[in-house]
């Protein structure tokens, strides 16, 4: 709803209060207590003047004009019988007077109702009663001798004057005085103790009325209407949020890819959670100085750390989608269709991959849940249990990422031997060493049951020998399990394909949108190449599911992972392919490919010491002075880390390969192109520079 229907309305409600109250004084039952067709009016309009404040915010008069705003102050100052509505809109009202939206006497006569129904002195003299002798006189006033400067700030009369308007005018309305003023003090008393306003006196505390639970539900229902914002709230919230990505990226090629902010984030403590909110400006000035600035910029170009992420802006989008309409990604039965997405990219990545029409496989929150997902298949496929997991063996190399170490022991298999199996000069796994190594446990009356390889390791990028190992897997009836996490969307390249020859007869895999398909954070699909024994592993039901087991036309990701509560991820990944096709993705892997070897080409004309060549987009190297001890080589490799983060132009990282502290280049930031390479080489140049050769 805009703002012309919400004035519109308001009008309506307004109008509707008046001639209800217009008919009851005419037939003289207005004044005999609150007459339940007046309350009924009141609580029907305040129970809608809620839901605007929450989906809209305080209807003011640029939002609903004078008139609109003047019905909406109406409203709330007869919500007598509703004082959470009352207490909960005067700090709202507030800002909008501090905002010039509404006149500052609209907040003085609804914080005067409040006080003198809670029977605390007004502050302004607005409000007037009888007395015990029947005399119309002012409620009892805070500091009587400052009311009338208080007043003069409002532009009302002084009291005595107001107070003589009001008996004059009380004087020609039907109304008069009970004639019974003790009666209607105690009907009073028993009355704002009913509502709320005030604790109930003894005497009504003795004959409570009896609680209606329809009015709690009610009074929560409102409290919790903020959870809902209507059009015009959402397009503050949604220009705030839209408004601070524009400037983000305005500005990406910018700022620094490294920002080391001292005690970053910190500032976030300063607003602990609270009862009461803040304006979403504020929130989004908090965001941007205390979480999107310090530590590393991962959207950015210089981002050749580590293994970069993504975060495509049309990812972004899938992301938002997926939040807003909430679908349940786990099961077909709740989520047809983001279940047939999700199969959908297992399938295409499957085919990319090169598995059969049987694989199966899920989209997992990255690469280690989806290394755990494979091996805990792997395990129950060998029919291993607890006893026999001391006598099983893996093969890896020392290159293999930490997940699959983590994995293992999740999946309580932390007494399996991990055969460390050697590698060559470029850290590929060595097939004759591994052949040798399965042959020996062999002997020794050990049980070999899984290979690991990598497509693609975090340190170096090597490839493993695929091919060969697979030769060797099937021969020994071991599962072979390809971590392609890094490395496996390279086969959407001529060169990819080349270099992961034999991954199509891997058992199982795991590849990261997140970071070949330049994803944001959190997806990594895992597939296995036979349905059955990931569907053996990991289906379970619980009775409260019986509904959902009605239609097995779809796998459901929830009986191929561990995961039942799951996000839409698929959303993000989908949206994107089918928007861009995949060649952009393709041209952008080559890209990097390339970029790697020419970093490779102009780091070593630097002068640095080089590692392997790039078998994808990750290069080692380092700065090796002549005559330099190793200890202090290593020393110099990290001053020039340490300096590189402080200047913050390039984000660079280190590992230690034999022992020698080593410096990496890894380009798959889909933002990184040649000018951020030739400026990490100039980088580079300086700092070595700067910290010399000695």
């Amino acid at each position: 709803m805009d703002w012309a229907e919400v004035r519109q309305e308001l009008l309506a409600m307004a109008e509707r209060d008046l001639t209800v109250r217009g008919e009851l004084a005419a037939d003289g039952s207005l004044f005999h207590g609150y007459h339940p067709r007046m309350q009924a009016v009141h609580d029907a309009n305040a129970d809608r003047l809620a839901a605007i404040i929450a989906e809209q915010g305080w209807p003011g008069q640029p939002q609903v004009g004078r008139d609109g705003a003047k019905a909406a102050w109406l409203i709330v100052q007869h919500a007598i019988a509703q004082p959470g509505l009352q207490r909960a809109a005067l700090p709202i009202l507030r800002e909008a007077a501090e905002r010039g939206d509404v006149p500052p006497l609209q907040v003085a006569m609804l914080e005067d109702r409040i006080r003198a129904f809670e029977g605390r002195p007004q502050r302004y003299g607005t409000q007037f009663d009888w007395d015990a002798s029947g005399q119309l006189n002012p409620l009892p006033i805070e500091d009587p001798e400052g009311v009338d400067d208080r007043r003069r700030t409002l532009g009302l009369a002084p009291l005595a004057e107001a107070l003589a308007e009001q008996r004059r005018a009380t004087a020609a309305d039907p109304e008069r005085p009970p004639a019974d003023g003790p009666a209607r003090q105690r009907e009073m008393e028993h009355w704002l103790g009913a509502v709320g306003w005030r604790p109930t006196s003894e005497a009504v505390a003795q004959h409570p009325p009896e609680p209606d639970i329809r009015d709690r539900i009610r009074s929560l229902e409102r409290a919790s209407r903020a959870l809902e914002p209507g059009t015009s709230r959402r397009r503050r919230l949604r220009d705030a949020v839209v408004g601070s990505s524009e400037r983000f990226l305005r500005k990406i090629e910018t700022l620094k890819a490294f920002d080391d902010v001292a005690q970053g984030g910190i500032g976030l403590l300063d607003l602990p959670i609270a009862e009461r909110g803040i304006p979403i400006e504020a929130v989004i000035e908090l965001v941007e100085r205390e979480v999107v600035r310090p530590g590393a910029n991962t959207a950015s170009g210089g981002h050749l750390a580590y293994i970069p992420g993504g975060g495509i802006y049309h990812g972004a989008l899938g992301d938002y989608l997926a939040a807003v309409s909430n679908k349940y990604a786990g099961v077909f039965f709740a989520g047809p269709g983001p279940v047939r997405m999700e199969n959908l990219l297992v399938r295409w990545v499957a085919d990319l991959v090169g598995y059969p029409a049987s694989a199966a496989g899920s989209i997992a929150s990255g690469g280690s849940i989806a290394n755990l997902t494979a091996i805990a298949t792997a395990r129950d496929a060998h029919g291993l249990r607890g006893a026999d997991y001391a006598s099983a063996v893996v093969y890896l190399t020392t290159q293999a990422h930490h997940s699959i170490e983590k994995a293992l022991r999740i999946a309580g298999m932390g007494e399996a031997e991990m055969h460390r199996v050697s590698v060559d000069p470029s850290y590929r796994m060595r097939p004759e060493a591994l052949e040798q190594a399965i042959a020996t446990d062999r002997a020794r009356g050990l049980n070999p049951w899984l290979v690991i390889a990598s497509a693609g390791t975090t340190d170096t990028g090597a490839v493993d020998p695929l091919d060969a190992i697979a030769t060797i897997a099937r021969q020994e009836r071991c599962w072979f399990h390809v971590d392609a996490a890094y490395g496996g969307f390279f086969l959407l390249t001529e060169y990819g394909r080349a270099a992961l020859k034999g991954i199509e007869r891997s058992d199982s895999v795991v590849l990261d949108p997140h970071k070949g398909l330049f994803l944001p954070y959190g997806s990594g699909v895992v597939v296995v190449r036979d349905a059955e024994p990931l569907l053996a592993s990991h289906t379970y039901s619980g009775s409260y599911m019986q509904d959902a087991r009605r239609n097995r036309s779809e796998i459901s990701p929830a009986d191929v992972s561990p995961e039942l509560s799951k996000h839409f991820r698929a959303l993000r990944m989908w949206l994107p392919l089918v928007l861009l096709g995949t060649r952009p993705f393709s041209a952008a892997l080559e890209e990097k490919l390339l970029l790697a070897r020419y970093f490779y080409e102009e780091i070593g004309r630097a002068g640095f010491e080089l590692g392997p060549a790039p078998d994808l987009s990750i290069v080692t190297y380092r700065w090796a002075p002549p005559g330099a001890s190793a200890e202090r080589i290593n020393e110099i490799n990290q001053a020039i880390v340490d300096r590189s983060l402080a200047d913050g132009r390039v984000f660079l990282s280190s590992t230690m390969l034999d022992g020698r502290f080593t410096l990496r280049m890894a380009a798959l930031a889909f933002r990184t192109h040649r000018p951020t390479i030739d400026l990490a080489v100039r980088v580079l140049r300086e700092q070595a520079a700067a910290v010399g050769n000695a």
